[in-house]
This record gives structure tokens, sequence and C-alpha cells, in this order.
């Protein structure tokens, strides 16, 4: 049996997908309003899935109030 690495995202990646500053990404993070980040050591990381899940949301959100994509 394989032991497989999950891949995991720094802030600067999530941050280019959710096109935010890194400043936001820790207010949306502290504010709750984004997956808690995983901390290995002092630095922190977030599994493509929960960066999906967040974008998921946010799009159902959007299209629940009418917004226009």
């Amino acid at each position: 049996m394989e032991n497989e690495t999950p891949e995991l995202l720094t802030p600067a990646e999530v941050c280019q997908r959710l096109r935010v500053s890194r400043t936001s990404l820790w207010r949306m993070t502290k504010a709750q309003t984004f997956p808690t980040p995983i901390c290995i050591g002092s630095r922190r990381f977030w599994t493509p899935r929960d960066v999906a899940g967040y974008l998921a949301a946010r799009d159902a959100e959007r299209q629940q109030s009418g917004e226009a994509a």
C-alpha cells in the first residue's frame, strides 16, 4: 500500500485561486468565513478540497441571491 501525501496549498496559492490579498485571506480565516488552515510548525496550509468547497458555497450563495456570476 502506498502512502499518499495530500496536496497542500500555501497562503500564496490560496490567494491566487481566490484572487484576494494575503491580508484578506487572514481576515476571512480570523472571521471564520474561510476554512481553518492546517498548521505544520509555524506554516499554514489548506487542502484543495477546502478551497473548492468554499468557492462552491460562495457560488451557491450568489445564485440564491440572484447575483450574476
